[in-house]
């Protein structure tokens, strides 16, 4: 019963879904913050890197905006350019990412406590 209720209390602490093009219209007011976006993948690219870890990057497309997403791991079953998908994660307008900057990045990466992910509407 508790997980039901916190299933329900969730649900209504996250922000509707909104598009690539409202996210950057605000991108200072989202910075940092969960977000749910939606649209349609592109540039699809599951990598390893030197390490030996994966990751997977996209963007993620809709009238005429795309950000990037950045997620730790390969999607299981694998994802494919033009899919559309729903994406909660962590908004970062600007980022230093070694001696490069990442902008208009979202993290999907799932951690415990936090709902991030990827997944196909």
């Amino acid at each position: 019963m508790f997980a039901a209720v916190l299933a329900i209390f969730s649900f209504y602490l996250l922000p509707a879904p909104a598009t690539p093009a409202e996210l950057l219209a605000q991108r200072g007011a989202f910075h940092r913050r969960t977000v749910i976006v939606r649209g349609a993948l592109a540039d699809y690219r599951p990598r390893t890197s030197r390490a030996g870890n994966q990751y997977t990057t996209f963007s993620l497309a809709s009238g005429g905006s795309k950000v990037t997403v950045f997620h730790r791991g390969h999607a299981n079953p694998p994802l494919r350019n033009g899919d559309r998908v729903i994406v909660t994660g962590l908004f970062e307008k600007e980022r230093k990412v070694g001696n490069f900057t990442v902008q208009n990045q979202l993290d999907a990466t799932e951690a415990t406590g936090r709902p991030f992910g990827v997944r196909k509407e």
